[in-house]
């Protein structure tokens, strides 16, 4: 499958291999794709992949059940892979869902089951991410150790 980004003027090519058991082989007529390169660029591992040209053909063998988004950009990777380490993977209200959820099980450990309506959990979230031990510690009333093991 091709793809074409107008905005942007470039392509992309989408190779599947639907066959979960046998390796399968993919061509395209490079004068259709427009894609002169024989060297592509996979977006979902950002490896390099060298097709075979064979007359006016590109051919390229696929492994089972592999999928390949090429593009024969360079600079399409390594902008994929810098907003890779700087977004985090998690979005934010589902970060927070989860500090919230371990907040929640901090209190059950420390006071068992019961009302946490009083207590403002979501605060309490922020402060947790922000020192983990020193929020575990608080809830030591018998002595200032924190009782938490950093490893």
């Amino acid at each position: 499958m091709l793809r074409y980004n107008e905005q942007l003027d470039k392509k992309l090519l989408i190779l599947i291999n639907l066959d979960c058991e046998n390796s399968s082989e993919a061509s395209w007529k490079r004068q259709d794709a427009d894609i002169k390169e024989t060297i592509l660029f996979d977006l979902i591992s950002g490896t390099q992949i060298k097709s075979q040209k064979i007359d006016d053909h590109c051919v390229m063998r696929l492994t089972p059940g592999e999928v390949l988004a090429l593009t024969p950009y360079l600079d399409d990777v390594k902008s994929i892979e810098k907003k890779r380490q700087t977004n985090s993977q998690t979005p934010e209200r589902v970060y927070l869902q989860k500090l919230k959820a371990k907040v929640l099980a901090i209190h059950t450990t420390f006071k068992g089951y019961g009302n946490v309506k009083g207590n403002a959990v979501e605060q309490e979230a922020v402060s947790f991410a922000r020192d983990p031990v020193e929020f575990i510690r608080s809830f030591n009333k018998d002595s200032k150790e924190s009782r938490v093991i950093v490893f």
